[in-house]
């Protein structure tokens, strides 16, 4: 640590000991003590390393503070969702109680592959009042100023102010050399005039693999790019490259896990490599005025690479109160539990379950105490449990349950269990706006109370997705009881797929045959003004209720879906449709 660096640190130390308030509270005001547009790393590690675990507030003066993994302490993480790995953390916040992280419009600047905030084993810490960004974002991006269907290629102008790419020798579009993705990977394309997936996006190929693309540097800094496309992009749209999957998430700008009681409030998001807000394991999560947004003014299409906010087997309450969720490359919000397929019976009481899906491994499913379902093939009803007397992990994949009785008779390999106490009692977003993102805007998974009231809704997939997944990314939750009332959807489905505004359609795969029944699920008094007829599509729903919605065609888009009823139902008992004007 350099000496401005130990001088500083000294001072601050000295501040929170003239600080402490009745023997219970240090407040470390840094007003003064570190200088805006320096990097910070080194003396982040060093403060956190020297102040009390209990009853701490760090205060952080206005102004724009740089933070970059060079320096910055690390470890191995496995982030659900994300890739896993050894990540660089600013602030490693591990085994703090009472904790407030307070800004003044401080805002934070990042610079490649580094994870901002990690916060495990702590209960009761707030952040409040400041902004994350990056020096350059995680992703390239370009304005496509001609194409050719019949040659197979488009031109694209790249942008370099605020971006970091580079041409290497063979003329190949790349990251430099602290982002070594194996390709420019997945790409999104957005309508610069409204700042927005274009119309119709889901018929290009968004996953590009980058295998075989072929370029060629034209021009006024013109690169062609040849490759085989379902349709080449709009003239005058907007191209954005984040990475390959399977490269492009390297971690949230918050992760939190095995923690509770967690407080975001005027919290801002501009950038991520991977989510914005992702918890795990964690109880009773608020989030008030948050924003995940592009900076304004910037010409930049995409916050964060994937999802605003994402809850895998939180427990309590989630709740967002007026917040904005913006030009995402992946969802608004995703709640969720997890499934885990049974491998074999080791004996009675015994069970080896296996991780499904790449980006869940090393997920703690289950821990000692916990009750979890049996859900058994081909039929998946939740009316079988037992409560974990150990868990003994073999790897990130493999664990093995002992239950403290023994499993049900039928259980058998390619059932699958689901924890039933990591599942949050309410889950409630309000006020909210979400919009300009690729997906959905809200995707539901939970058992537990889900309020969706009073939000402003604009997708380019499905705005509420509700899916238990028994398949693919095995997220569980078969919901029970949801509201869906006093929102306003505008302009869903964009991406021009056959589906509803809002889409109840479990997924099961094999062996199961039907899923868990969504059940409880009531849409009411909201205004859908689209361009598009199919409103609600449900599928295997016990009690749905439609009622006292309104309907205004936006004129925006030609209907895509234009002979489609507004509302699918198929397999659905006790449904209730009236008083709209649909």
């Amino acid at each position: 640590m350099n000496a401005w660096l130990k001088k500083t640190l000294s001072a601050a130390l000295a501040a929170a000991c003239c600080l402490n308030v009745s023997g219970k509270e240090t407040v470390i005001d840094l007003n003064g003590k570190i200088r805006p547009e320096t990097d910070i790393t080194e003396f982040i590690s060093g403060l956190l390393e020297n102040i009390p675990k209990n009853g701490v507030t760090v205060i952080f003066p206005q102004g724009r503070f740089f933070l970059s993994p060079d320096f910055a302490g690390g470890k191995y993480l496995a982030i659900t969702n994300h890739d896993n790995g050894y990540k660089n953390i600013a602030f490693d916040l591990d085994g703090f109680t009472g904790l407030e992280i307070k800004g003044n419009g401080t805002e934070f600047i990042f610079e490649g592959f580094i994870l901002p905030f990690h916060v495990s084993r702590s209960a009761d810490v707030c952040f409040s009042g400041f902004s994350i960004d990056w020096k350059y974002p995680l992703y390239i991006q370009g304005e496509i100023v001609g194409s050719s269907e019949k040659n197979g290629y488009y031109d694209v102008r790249f942008e370099k102010e605020g971006y970091d790419w580079k041409l290497d020798r063979n003329g190949k579009i790349c990251f430099p050399s602290d982002r070594p993705y194996s390709s420019v990977g997945e790409s999104l394309i957005f309508d610069k005039a409204l700042n927005a997936p274009v119309f119709g996006a889901q018929k290009f190929d968004v996953h590009r693999k980058g295998v075989d693309v072929r370029t060629e540097k034209r021009e006024n800094g013109i690169i062609r790019i040849h490759e085989s496309l379902k349709a080449c992009p709009p003239k005058g749209s907007i191209i954005n490259f984040k990475g390959p999957n399977g490269e492009n998430r390297y971690s949230p700008a918050f992760h939190v896990t095995g923690s509770r009681d967690i407080h975001f409030d005027g919290i801002v998001i501009r950038h991520a490599p991977g989510m914005g807000i992702l918890c795990e394991k964690t109880e009773n999560v608020s989030l008030d005025n948050v924003k995940v947004t592009v900076p304004e003014g910037s010409g930049r299409t995409v916050s964060t690479t994937a999802d605003a906010t994402h809850f895998c087997n939180c427990k309590g309450s989630v709740t967002m109160n007026n917040c904005l969720f913006e030009n995402m490359l992946d969802d608004g919000t995703n709640v969720h539990g997890t499934y885990v397929e049974v491998t074999e019976i080791r004996n009675g009481n015994t069970v080896r379950v296996k991780l499904r899906h790449p980006q869940q491994a090393g997920f703690e499913f289950a821990e000692k105490g916990d009750e979890i379902y049996f859900l058994s093939a081909p039929v998946a009803e939740r009316n079988l449990t037992g409560k974990a007397a150990s868990v003994r992990e073999i790897n990130e994949i493999y664990s093995d349950i002992t239950f403290e009785h023994p499993v049900p008779s039928g259980l058998k390999p390619g059932d699958v269990l689901e924890n039933k106490t990591w599942n949050t009692s309410l889950f409630c977003i309000r006020n909210s706006v979400i919009q300009n993102n690729r997906a959905r805007n809200i995707v539901i998974k939970a058992p537990g109370k889900v309020i969706l009231s009073g939000n402003r809704l604009s997708s380019m997939m499905s705005s509420i997705l509700i899916r238990n997944e028994m398949s693919f990314w095995y997220e569980s939750g078969a919901v029970e009881d949801v509201l869906i009332e006093n929102n306003t959807f505008r302009d869903c489905v964009t991406g021009c797929s056959k589906a509803g505004v809002i889409m109840i359609v479990p997924r099961t795969g094999a062996p199961f045959t039907e899923a868990v029944h969504d059940r409880n699920i009531r849409i009411v008094g909201n205004v859908f003004n689209t361009f598009d007829n199919i409103i609600v599509q449900a599928e295997n729903v016990d009690g749905l209720v439609i009622k006292g919605n309104r309907y205004t065609r936006s004129n925006t888009y030609p209907a895509f879906n234009k002979d489609e009823k507004a509302i699918q139902t198929t397999g659905c008992t006790d449904v209730e449709i009236r008083d709209n004007n649909f």
